[in-house]
């Protein structure tokens, strides 16, 4: 459970801004101070979670196999109390055709990952009774699994409602079908452990229904619709506003005004944070983002999007705040739908408080990085106006998050529909960034670092021209590379080499 700090200063002391300053010197010493309570119980199991209390002797009755566990009282509250207080209320709660509770609380990392797809497959489902049938299809094999119903996405709340048979379906699939249109949930021997009490034969025939619906509903999406699968990755979205400590107290945080410290400009400040935490979730629950947010409150934001929306909703979420509050420091780590969440929302703290620690006098930078199922990792760091905006042959027209977006369009078709045009004047086919450049860039970095800054931008157009390119992700690697906040002068950091792996897995794995 969070460990809450509080002081208290005697209102004797001073005026408020004096107490102000003195309560949060207290809170500096206070959290200082580590406690750490002896274990009571001997000959117990300690909870996995939480080693400081005992494991309960007995589990809560009627877990599946997957979520058994050892865990203490009160973590066994925070995982199920939603799923078993809240059942029934609202609209994503209640009790499945197959009799089982559905579950509350958020949307899963898989329905995140697969919320665009997923969207597309909606819109077209009276229209098309191909698609109609394949998504039958794929209810009739996952009820003979007899999963428990899902929470939807918000974006996707309103066609989770109602109704029985075929609609029925349609609502499961709005709200409950995240993991099922991934051909790799569809293994017989991983559904056999986590769903032991099913008949062999059952799962078997299920496991065979379930691929062939699968493969009818992809088919057909991506030949009649040219919509791919469903994208493997998401985003983790933090944000924090720079240096609320330092703008409570009456300092200077940038170029807006200062406060007076007292009883009602903190209360107006408390005002306007709460004001921006309700229009964060409602932008970022629009259909357009797609996204989950889990925490607003204060000066923090923590929220999950598609892969396809995250830079979008990094962007609304940094412009949504007002001018008169201090700016903001974002990160978007892109992670695999089936990686550890826990190690997702960690590297992206990780990922914010190296952004704000770039440029620790001014802040204001945003960190995009992504975390491979492999373990392999990367970020870049660029400042959220760049210092060249509005000037210049490679001046940034939408800001770092639009140069990283450039990337996240998937390169034209084979049949050439789009080109893109040279400096030279010829045309040059859109292949799609090979991660080659990458390991070229690195290779090369010093000597490309020493050229001067014409020929340094004519070489790394030429290698991103090489490596499957255009001329566009060449002026937005150039731009990248010249802004990006990594160790060392600027003149050793203009290689976009950070970036360019960002780019690159931007391009591979976020189509």
């Amino acid at each position: 459970m969070p460990s809450v700090q509080w002081v208290c200063v005697p209102s004797s002391v001073g005026g408020y801004a004096q107490q102000w300053a003195v309560a949060q010197e207290a809170l500096v010493a206070r959290r200082r101070v580590r406690d750490f309570a002896p274990v009571g119980e001997v000959n117990r199991a300690l909870c996995s979670l939480n080693p400081r209390w005992p494991a309960e002797t007995e589990e809560p009755k009627g877990l599946q196999a997957h979520e058994k566990d050892r865990l203490s009282a009160a973590n066994w509250v925070k995982r199920l109390w939603r799923q078993r207080v809240l059942s029934g209320d609202g609209d994503s709660q209640g009790t499945g055709s197959s009799g089982r509770q559905k579950a509350a609380g958020f949307a899963s990392t898989s329905a995140v990952a697969s919320g665009p797809f997923r969207l597309r497959v909606l819109e077209k489902l009276d229209g098309d009774p191909k698609v109609r049938g394949a998504v039958l299809a794929l209810r009739r094999a996952v009820a003979r699994l007899d999963v428990p119903w899902e929470t939807p996405l918000p974006a996707l709340r309103a066609r989770s409602r109602g109704g029985g048979g075929d609609a029925g379906a349609v609502r499961w699939f709005a709200s409950s079908a995240g993991r099922w249109v991934y051909e790799e949930s569809w293994q017989a021997e991983s559904l056999a452990r986590e769903f032991p009490g099913i008949d062999a034969t059952v799962l078997e025939g299920a496991v065979r229904a379930g691929r062939e619906a699968l493969k009818s509903l992809l088919g057909r999406m991506l030949a009649e619709y040219a919509v791919g699968p469903p994208g493997s990755y998401l985003a983790v979205l933090a944000q924090d506003l720079d240096s609320m400590g330092r703008f409570l107290g009456g300092g200077q945080w940038g170029p807006g005004p200062r406060i007076e410290v007292g009883v009602l400009a903190h209360r107006a400040v408390s005002e306007r944070l709460s004001s921006l935490a309700v229009t964060l979730c409602d932008g970022l629950e629009d259909a357009a983002l797609m996204g989950v947010p889990v925490y607003a409150g204060g000066d923090d934001l923590l929220a999950f999007a598609p892969a396809s929306t995250a830079l979008s909703a990094a962007r609304y979420a940094h412009d949504a705040v007002p001018g008169d509050l201090p700016s903001a420091s974002t990160a978007v780590l892109f992670f695999h739908h089936r990686s550890s969440l826990q190690e997702a929302v960690a590297g992206a703290q990780e990922l914010l408080e190296e952004a704000k620690s770039a440029v620790p006098e001014r802040k204001h930078v945003l960190g995009v990085g992504y975390l491979r199922h492999s373990g392999v990792r990367e970020s870049a760091l660029q400042p959220w106006v760049p210092s060249g905006a509005g000037t210049g042959a490679h001046a940034s027209v939408g800001g770092p998050d639009a140069d990283f977006g450039l990337f996240l369009a998937p390169a034209a078709p084979s049949g050439g529909e789009e080109r893109d045009r040279r400096p030279g004047g010829e045309q040059q086919l859109a292949r799609g960034l090979s991660l080659r450049l990458v390991a070229v860039l690195a290779r090369d970095a010093a000597e490309l670092s020493a050229l001067p800054q014409d020929l340094y931008e004519a070489e790394v157009s030429r290698l991103v021209y090489r490596h499957g390119g255009t001329a566009g992700e060449a002026r937005a690697l150039l731009r990248l590379g010249r802004e990006e906040l990594g160790p060392g002068p600027g003149g050793a950091r203009r290689r976009p080499v950070a970036a360019a792996r960002v780019a690159a897995f931007l391009r591979q794995e976020c189509q």
